[in-house]
């Protein structure tokens, strides 16, 4: 199962609003309070590792292009002509030296088809 970035993201965000939570329980709480702080640690652990997971899946993102390839927009609402990376950092890919770019989930690699007609052949 593929895990998407933005669920990641949403789950490391939660468990932190929860570990704060704990946190502030502990400290009113009397006799649980050491669980709680058990339970906040724990949730903590669990948020530096999706945040590992996060950092693994943009450097996923950014190895699967290089600059100097040619791509082509997956969305059909997007531009049709085939685009030239020159440029990656933290996930966004430009083209024609940064004038355009877009997250790396929008674009695929162009096939020779597309390359020799210099657009989009069809949509992926």
């Amino acid at each position: 199962m593929d895990i998407q970035k933005d669920q990641i993201l949403e789950t490391r965000v939660r468990l932190e609003l929860d570990a704060k939570d704990l946190r502030n329980y502990a400290k009113k709480a009397t006799g649980y309070s050491f669980a709680l702080e058990d339970i906040a640690e724990h949730l903590e652990s669990t948020v530096e590792l999706l945040k590992s997971i996060e950092k693994l899946k943009s450097q996923e993102e950014q190895d699967q292009y290089q600059i100097g390839q040619q791509v082509v927009y997956v969305d059909e609402f997007m531009p049709d002509t085939v685009e030239i990376i020159t440029s990656i950092v933290d996930g966004w890919v430009s083209f024609n030296n940064g004038s355009r770019g877009c997250i790396a989930v929008m674009i695929r690699p162009a096939n020779q088809d597309e390359i020799k007609a210099n657009k989009r052949l069809m949509v992926a």
